[in-house]
């Protein structure tokens, strides 16, 4: 093995060695901050080592220069979209109660369908979301295996988070916690306070966590090389425009088998 990659390897063992033995030493970190924290780092070491070989051996399938170069938009299947066909998409804004959406009172009719919730922020000065009428909503969406995607935008429409709805249907339900859950993941990031690990913890995105489609892959590749799972995609770069999700595995997957998913 390249001394520089031994290196590299060995680095990052010690820096995970060592956020693992924080708990021996009296620092305690809630179990799932370990978890991601792992995964995190174990991304960054896949992508840094594919990136590695990729500028050191060629593939058989595509050179390394000519993959790198290639934009997202370009290589198949390495977008997951949003869904654009049998959707009920939910717009939801702080007035809006769960009695208001016919996807709650009546959701035998929606189970051929894909699930999306968008949450659209107040005016100035209007009346801000409310984390109850919120959880009252999740909660009538609970059972709903397809619902996938909470995508949330500014009053002007324009992306300023994602939460998986994974999440949301266990987390924002959760009795005497899911207000909680609910204001640091939704109504802090409207009142402009909000730590932005509080939704890459849950798998979610922020507004800094885009990408263009019309984006090279080597762009792609060094954002996730620093841990982030996955990145929403902006049809050329518009924040009114979400148009999926680029996850770090697809793009270890990617690398690994030389420009080809399949």
């Amino acid at each position: 093995m390249n001394k520089s990659l031994l290196a590299a390897c060995g680095t990052t063992i010690f820096v995970a060695s060592g956020i693992f033995l924080l708990p021996y030493a009296g620092v305690q970190i809630p179990l799932a901050q370990l978890m991601l924290g792992a995964a995190a780092v174990s991304t960054g070491v896949a992508l840094g080592a594919i990136v590695f070989l990729l500028l050191n051996r060629t593939p058989a399938k595509i050179s390394p220069s000519e993959l790198m170069s290639k934009r997202l938009c370009d290589i198949e299947d390495l977008i997951r979209p949003f869904p654009t066909e049998k959707v009920q998409a939910l717009s939801v804004r702080p007035e809006t109660f769960a009695r208001d959406l016919d996807t709650v009172k009546n959701p035998e009719k929606y189970r051929d369908k894909t699930i999306t919730l968008s949450l659209r922020g107040p005016s100035k000065g209007g009346e801000p979301f409310n984390p109850v009428k919120l959880r009252e909503i999740f909660d009538g969406l609970r059972r709903e295996q397809n619902f996938d995607h909470v995508i949330l935008y500014d009053d002007h429409k324009e992306f300023i988070g994602y939460i998986p709805a994974l999440h949301a249907r266990s987390a924002f339900i959760d009795p005497g916690a899911a207000e909680a859950y609910i204001a640091r993941a939704i109504t802090d990031i409207y009142a402009g306070s909000f730590n932005a690990q509080d939704l890459r913890r849950i798998g979610g995105a922020t507004k800094s966590d885009v990408i263009s489609d019309s984006a090279l892959l080597s762009e792609a590749a060094m954002r996730m090389g620093g841990g982030i799972r996955q990145l929403v995609v902006l049809q050329n770069a518009y924040h009114r425009k979400p148009i999926g999700l680029l996850y770090a595995d697809s793009l270890v997957t990617l690398m690994s088998k030389g420009g080809s998913l399949k």
